[in-house]
């Protein structure tokens, strides 16, 4: 489900399921999101991997 929105992984996983059950409800949430870290390279101060703000 990497890349997809929330709603798209709903979707997708409501259209496999349709193939095996009948009108499947399907919730999906997000538990925990991962966090967004941004690499700083070259002729820089401080080079490093540095969080992204989102």
């Amino acid at each position: 489900m990497q890349g997809l929105t929330l709603e798209e992984a709903q979707e997708k996983i409501r259209l496999s399921l349709s193939k095996i059950v009948v009108e499947p409800i399907v919730a999906v949430s997000l538990l925990r999101s991962r966090p967004v870290r941004g690499t700083v390279s070259g002729e820089v101060f401080r080079p490093g991997i540095y969080p992204v703000n989102t």
